[in-house]
């Protein structure tokens, strides 16, 4: 898909074309998937969900995945398992670190991004009121995956709850 994607993107308009600084970024990322492969792609998953700012969604990995799967360069199960795997402990491990210094640094600098007490028990209530659907759902809405991990840690949600939702959402994720 990405490949296709990057195929055609020559005959689009400028403005919906990728930026050109922007390409050796997400190049680099294709080839360090290429080459190696399932462990690749579960790693740019894995920091992804890790909260690691990349230069290329973890959906334009996925789909690059995807292609590789289509050319034999890696087995589909393998890809599948490495998506999955990656987006568990990718946010397994983002739910640990804020689950033990997000709530501090939300109080100390929180007003700079708009992220106050106030708006921090909103979600919590919410948390509290949907319960597990909040993570496995939410986690599909476009750029709160991340974001949900973290609330999720700065909630305090446990793991015993936590795990199996993202394992789910990610199942999904990948299969979509």
């Amino acid at each position: 898909m990405l490949f296709l994607a990057a195929h055609l993107a020559s005959s689009l308009p400028g403005w919906l074309q990728e930026p050109s600084w922007l390409r050796p970024f997400t190049h680099a990322i294709r080839i360090f998937i290429l080459q190696r492969q399932a462990g690749g792609l579960s790693l740019v998953i894995f920091l992804e969900e890790l909260g690691v700012p990349l230069p290329a969604p973890g959906d334009a990995a996925i789909a690059y995945g995807g292609y590789l799967t289509t050319t034999g360069a890696i087995p589909y199960l393998l890809a599948y398992v490495a998506v999955v795997s990656g987006a568990v402990v990718g946010s397994a491990c983002n739910l640990t670190i804020t689950r033990k210094y997000g709530r501090p640094f939300i109080r100390r600098y929180g007003r700079y991004i708009g992220l106050t007490e106030h708006k921090l028990n909103r979600a919590e209530t919410a948390f509290k009121r949907w319960g597990p659907w909040t993570i496995i759902i939410g986690r599909h809405i476009p750029g709160m995956r991340i974001v949900i991990s973290a609330l999720s840690g700065i909630l305090n949600v446990p793991y015993r709850v936590f795990i199996p939702c993202v394992l789910l959402s990610a199942t999904i994720w990948a299969a979509i």
